[in-house]
């Protein structure tokens, strides 16, 4: 598995790697460390998405994967719902929870 990951990671880095040599890639690895299917998309999404959650601001991440605009970024973010409530309570605005009349 380990080998099969760092030869994706090698293909990665290469500056003459294209979509179609991942694709590949991607298929021929899958197969060798019998993991679950994945597509080059899903190194994208868990790129940006792992940006985002380490605090990288969204034009930031979106320059490092070359997308056009903040927008196309927003499509990669995989957070689920913990990080917005996580956002939430960063907040502060004065608001406390009212009491039960129990």
């Amino acid at each position: 598995m380990e080998q099969a990951l760092n030869a994706i990671a090698a293909l990665l880095t290469n500056d003459k790697c294209d979509c179609m040599t991942l694709n590949w890639a991607s298929l021929r690895y899958q197969h060798t460390a019998r993991v679950e299917r994945f597509s080059p998309h899903d190194f994208r999404r868990t790129f940006c998405s792992d940006l985002l959650d380490a605090g990288v601001d969204i034009v930031t991440v979106q320059k490092l994967a070359e997308q056009a605009s903040p927008a196309t970024t927003g499509k990669y973010d995989q957070r689920g719902e913990e990080t917005k409530r996580k956002a939430m309570e960063k907040l502060d605005i004065g608001y406390t929870q009212p009491r039960s009349l129990d």
